[in-house]
């Protein structure tokens, strides 16, 4: 197997699909009760999963984007702004349902969701990278840093986006520091750190 094949199958496991599952494990952990477990489940299986992904899906298929990881910053808005909408209706929803755990970590969600937006307006930044770092943080606070395995996935992932050629080393590495010093900032006014 070459290069190119190992960096193509770490950008795939390492994507959007990974660390949404973790969210759920997250969500999880932080709920004790099963019939909100179940609603939050399907609320977040709709908004944060089906919506966005649906979408991305269809314009894909309508030829409305190049490619499945919308490679091209121009094509991500209309993408990027749907999610937005699309977890912002969601976590009104939430709002009933979720416990405070849950809520607060649905709107970090929801601030890096719009600060990744916003950059993308004007530049293109490695929405891997800041997918990566903030669930590798954000699993590791949640359980008592025992998952310190999963820092490995952040190195793993920077050279396999580098070497696709995907981003520049600039738009990973400022996707890194900006995603990971939010999510730090987060855990530490709640106290998680």
């Amino acid at each position: 197997m070459n290069l190119k094949k190992i960096a193509q199958i770490v950008s795939v496991i390492l994507g959007p699909i990974l660390w949404l599952v973790l969210l759920v494990l997250l969500i999880f952990k932080s709920e004790s009760s099963l019939d909100r477990l179940i609603i939050l489940s399907m609320l977040f299986l709709v908004f944060f999963v089906l919506v966005p992904f649906g979408y991305i899906y269809y314009a894909y298929k309508h030829k409305k984007i190049k490619d499945l990881d919308l490679s091209n910053r121009k094509q991500r808005l209309i993408p990027l702004i749907l999610t937005n909408i699309s977890l912002l209706i969601g976590s009104v929803f939430i709002n009933y349902v979720g416990n405070q755990s849950t809520k607060d970590i649905i709107f970090l969600f929801l601030i890096l969701l719009l600060i990744n937006t916003v950059i993308t307006v004007f530049w293109k930044i490695s929405l891997h990278m800041a997918l990566n770092i903030v669930f590798v943080l954000l699993v590791n606070a949640y359980y008592q840093w025992r998952m310190w395995y999963l820092w490995m996935f952040i190195p793993l992932i920077f050279w396999s986006r580098l070497y696709l050629k995907k981003h520049t080393l600039s738009q990973i590495t400022v996707s890194l520091l900006l995603n990971g010093a939010v999510v730090l900032l987060f855990l530490r006014m709640k106290h998680l750190i």
